[in-house]
């Protein structure tokens, strides 16, 4: 009996800390519309479309990884004025960004980052 018991709370640990939480791709990146959090949407976000490659990854001339390193960047990010932000400028394609963009944000992207800047633009 307590053979089966360590069993099933084995296979029980195993379901249920698999990686199946692991964003891998940017449409799985759904913002909310309101309480944007930095660490679960806009950092993913930028991880998977702009710090890829040579870009803006961690070891680029402009590495955009981290919440010091996205809101240091003078006016990328302006706290509580998304249109001045040049981040949202490069996002919806009012501001031409140097060098080539291979993705194209969805409006729910957009929106969200949106909101997060309007909110504070927190390290949360």
């Amino acid at each position: 009996m307590r053979h089966i018991i360590l069993i099933a709370v084995t296979i029980l640990c195993l379901g249920g800390c698999s990686s199946q939480d692991t964003i891998t791709s940017p449409q799985e990146i759904v913002f909310p519309e309101t309480n944007v959090k930095f660490q679960n949407h806009v950092l993913p976000l930028i991880r998977l479309t702009c710090g890829v490659g040579i870009c803006h990854s961690s070891s680029s001339t402009i590495p955009l990884t981290n919440y010091t390193e996205v809101v240091s960047r003078v006016g990328l990010v302006i706290a509580k004025m998304p249109s001045e932000s040049t981040l949202i400028q490069f996002m919806e394609g009012t501001l031409p960004h140097p060098g080539i963009i291979d993705y194209s944000y969805s409006e729910n992207h957009k929106k969200g980052v949106r909101t997060w800047i309007m909110e504070g633009a927190l390290n949360n």
